[in-house]
């Protein structure tokens, strides 16, 4: 059962300005003795799907109703972020992976999105995948692969980094794009919008699609800025398949978008917070698509203006097909539910003890006249009473249990029986933050010796020869590594005929790195006996770290 219950599914209708909406989901319960009524169908909800064991089967569903498909297998996500470049030319910024994973966190807790539904590729989190070309692309067959095979499910794309425009075609730039080597580089390097996204989809028959892009992320400083031309290329159109469709750019044509202190994205941060409650909800206590879109859109030019006074960035959306308004797309719990208006309760901590300790306050109000007693207290998920429960209390007064809490990780729910009815009161797991990962170079082995690699080449007499003048190019059999320098050297007696091809610079070497950095060329002038060109190539090899969070 998902978090949300067994939703029947919702329906769209394209008659008026095509939309869809979900229907009123169905209370879940809990098992047992522990059935709570009416008012705490909603907490039970949050409840029972955190404490199944190893059930992460979170969802809500959305389009028309497909005989045999599960109401909770209908939402799926893909999360990019790309924080740091390896061209020296794209704007790095270490951090937009925290907003990856409150992403991942929020659309599993609050939106119904199963955790084995989304791919996050943002160097952290529990695949580690880092935001390379092969492994985004990866990521996207990969939830692909789980989607339907009719394609009717909601899926969301988020992309945090660089994008950029060439020869009148979209691209996102994954962390081992190349943008400085010519548009053809650029496009063999990168992620071409059109065909490697939206004909995927396209082709994989998906209904509907919300995609997220901040593609002009910027820190403090300078940052780029949106081209009118990228927006006009990242657009899609509600046409079969496609039914509804909402496009977010973090910002508008000709403005940057920016990260907070903490190297956050502004735009994501406030999507995240939207779905946590920050956004208006609906009386049925749902935040529905329209109002999170008005809360990132009222929010985000906000927190930019705290950044710098003079920084400008307000989102924009293009909707097709769906009707914001109507869609439920998140929910929070409530944190405490009675079956009377005459029981109250609480979950507290008590401030000066032990992180683990929380009272458990439970109380008659004060409109109530019966006399009442109560009967059990029962800790249903995530800690321990800290003393046996004896006979019948009476609530003349307060009282209060100590509970301790046994799991930080998981949800903390307490109900009180009393012989007019039960009140509960529940606590959000603790985040468990995900490992941060970065990428470091390292120029020398497990054993401390340096990583190299020697290319070595026979000289030739080429005196008074049109092509005196000898070159060629080198690849390290490590293409991962990054060259650092290159040394030359020759060997045997007439080495002297073996010199740079610049008059006067001697046996210095002529040596180039090139790009990708694992590649160099050379040139010698070769006018004599035969000796041996060697070169020593040193270069360094990625490492993933662990920075953060460390298991």
């Amino acid at each position: 059962m998902g978090a949300f219950g067994d939703l029947p599914h919702g329906r769209w209708v394209r008659d008026h300005n095509p939309g869809f909406g979900i229907a009123r989901g169905q209370r879940s319960s809990l098992a047992g003795s522990l059935i709570l009524a009416g008012a705490l169908a909603l907490l039970l909800w949050r409840a029972t799907s955190e404490i199944a064991s190893g059930s992460d089967n979170r969802g809500v569903s959305i389009g028309t109703p497909v005989p045999g498909v599960s109401a909770n297998d209908r939402r799926y996500a893909l999360i990019v972020s790309v924080g740091r470049y390896d061209d020296p030319s794209l704007r790095s910024l270490e951090g937009p992976g925290r907003g990856a994973e409150q992403l991942h966190d929020a659309l599993t807790t609050h939106a119904g999105f199963a955790s084995t539904n989304i791919r996050r590729v943002d160097g952290s989190g529990p695949d580690a995948m880092i935001p390379t070309r092969g492994n985004v692309l990866r990521a996207l067959h990969e939830v692909l692969a789980r989607v339907p095979a009719d394609g009717n499910a909601m899926l969301l794309v988020s992309f945090t980094g660089q994008g950029t425009v060439a020869n009148g075609k979209a691209y996102l730039l994954p962390q081992d794009a190349s943008a400085g080597g010519g548009d053809a580089l650029l496009a063999s390097t990168s992620i071409d919008f059109d065909r490697e996204i939206k004909q995927r989809l396209l082709d994989r028959r998906i209904k509907q699609l919300i995609l997220l892009v901040d593609s002009t992320i910027g820190g403090s400083g300078p940052a780029p800025r949106l081209s009118a031309d990228f927006v006009k290329s990242v657009t899609f159109e509600a046409r079969p398949p496609l039914e509804a469709v909402a496009v977010l750019h973090a910002t508008s044509a000709g403005s940057s978008s920016y990260a907070d202190s903490a190297m956050r994205s502004i735009f994501i941060h406030a999507f995240v917070e939207g779905m946590q409650g920050a956004a208006g909800r609906a009386a049925d206590g749902w935040i529905t698509l329209g109002s999170l879109l008005r809360y990132v859109q009222e929010t985000v030019p906000v927190r930019a203006a705290r950044i710098d006074a003079t920084f400008r960035q307000h989102p924009v959306a293009a909707i097709d097909g769906f009707l914001p308004n109507e869609i439920r797309f998140a929910r929070v719990a409530s944190r405490t539910a009675s079956s009377t208006a005459d029981l109250r309760c609480a979950l507290r901590s008590p401030g000066s003890s032990a992180d683990d300790l929380y009272v458990f306050d439970v109380a008659a109000t004060t409109g109530n006249r019966t006399p009442t007693a109560v009967e059990a207290v029962h800790v249903v998920n995530g800690g321990v009473l800290g003393t046996p429960f004896g006979r019948p209390v009476p609530l003349t007064s307060p009282r209060e249990w100590p509970i301790r809490r046994v799991a930080a990780g998981a949800p903390l729910l307490a109900v009180a029986h009393t012989n007019i009815g039960k009140c509960a009161a529940y606590l959000e797991a603790e985040s468990v933050q995900s490992p941060v990962y970065q990428t470091r170079w390292r120029s020398t082995n497990a054993e401390g010796m340096p990583y190299r690699e020697v290319f070595k080449h026979t000289t030739e007499n080429r005196h008074g020869r049109t092509d005196v003048v000898a070159a060629g190019t080198e690849t390290l059999r490590d293409l991962e590594g990054r060259i650092t320098r290159v040394e030359y050297s020759c060997e045997g007696a007439p080495c002297g005929w073996s010199y740079h091809p610049e008059i006067g610079r001697g046996l210095a070497g002529d040596v180039t790195v090139l790009d990708p950095p694992h590649t160099f060329s050379w040139r010698r002038r070769w006018e004599g006996d035969s000796a041996i060109d060697t070169y020593t190539a040193f270069y360094e090899m990625p490492v993933r770290v662990c920075v953060q969070g460390c298991p």
